[in-house]
């Protein structure tokens, strides 16, 4: 059927559909009844990937109460462009849905970035996987029983206290396996290189990482990197040193000493507090 948008496919009740590969590069929505019941399956995986030509996301793009599956280990869906996913169940062995990075931005409108509503994305080795920023709009989804819930690749922090988990806020994470939240590769401005991995296992629960300044002669600059929902705090340098991870395990045996009193040592006492308080990973 024709629409304003383009292509318009409803699906009936109980559709089952086995394809190799789908590519949506022209407007086009795929809708299927309330209950999920119709099932497209992709080995993979299904591509969104039109421009939009300056129409909103509701008006190119849009899959609409599907159960989607990818059986080859490739991402069920793939979004580099704008396009509404909405009400859909997903899940697969590798990524339920990966944004590719596009130049919108979630605070231009839900038209300039992916809209995700109320999916349901579970069993995944990662739910939704994001490169640089969380570039979609997040409302009420739930991501459930995935090794990983979220991962972005290549986040970019500055100093100090910023909130780029923000867009989380809304989702709902269930009994994931490794973590809620996985930062990889994260760069943070002003030091040359990329940070530690940073898991967080409970999106709301304070964690924290840090890395270099190890004393073994490797070069790297001091780094710190602390989560606690949506808000993350960076420092570099002598401010990771000074920055307290926590307090110390409730199990061991802990030597004490009187404080050193030049400032090496007060140093060297930091980063060796901020090592046995960080969360074992």
């Amino acid at each position: 059927a024709a629409s304003a948008a383009g292509a318009w496919l409803q699906l009936l009740p109980g559709h089952f559909e086995r394809l190799d590969c789908l590519v949506l590069d022209h407007p086009f929505e795929i809708e299927g009844p309330p209950d999920q019941s119709a099932t497209l399956v992709v080995d993979q995986g299904i591509i969104c990937a039109h421009d939009g030509g300056g129409q909103t996301a509701s008006a190119g793009l849009a899959l609409r109460n599907l159960t989607l599956r990818s059986a080859d280990g490739a991402p069920v869906l793939t979004l580099a462009s704008p396009c509404a996913v909405e009400f859909c169940d997903i899940s697969g062995a590798g990524v339920g849905v990966q944004v590719l990075p596009s130049s919108g931005r979630a605070v231009g409108g839900i038209g300039s970035v992916p809209y995700l509503l109320q999916n349901r994305v579970h069993g995944c080795s990662v739910g939704l996987c994001f490169a640089k920023s969380l570039g979609a709009v997040l409302e009420g989804n739930r991501l459930e029983g995935n090794d990983v819930a979220v991962e972005i690749l290549g986040l970019e922090l500055p100093q100090g206290e910023s909130h780029p988990l923000a867009l989380l806020e809304h989702t709902l994470f269930s009994n994931s396996i490794t973590a809620d939240v996985r930062l990889s590769a994260s760069r943070v401005i002003g030091r040359a290189g990329a940070g530690p991995e940073l898991l967080v296992r409970r999106f709301r629960e304070p964690c924290a990482v840090a890395a270099g300044g190890d004393g073994v002669g490797n070069g790297e600059e001091p780094v710190l990197l602390r989560a606690h929902g949506a808000c993350i705090y960076a420092a570099i340098g002598d401010a990771a040193l000074s920055s307290g991870l926590g307090t110390l395990p409730r199990r061991g045996r802990w030597r004490t000493g009187p404080l050193p009193e030049d400032d090496r040592g007060r140093r060297e006492s930091r980063r060796d507090f901020a090592r046995v308080s960080a969360p074992v990973p």
